[in-house]
């Protein structure tokens, strides 16, 4: 089955963002809470499972390849 990448990638960085994704990524910097107005979040977020394949190529770019993930 093909997937259009740019869209998995958008619904995975709104999983990342949301705060029921569980993995800990802090979508602000320590003391920064707060300084922002709350915004509603309406961006659709990938299903767990595709977040878990994105996060896996990513784990193993920055295994092999370093010098090529951000």
């Amino acid at each position: 089955m093909m997937r259009d990448i740019q869209m998995v990638l958008e619904r995975w960085g709104a999983w990342a963002a949301s705060d029921s994704s569980g993995v800990d990524y802090s979508p602000i910097a320590a003391g920064f809470k707060g300084l922002l107005p709350y915004t509603c979040k309406t961006r659709v977020a990938c299903s767990d499972n595709d977040a878990l394949i994105v996060e896996g190529c990513l784990a193993r770019l920055k295994q092999k390849r370093p010098d090529e993930h951000s």
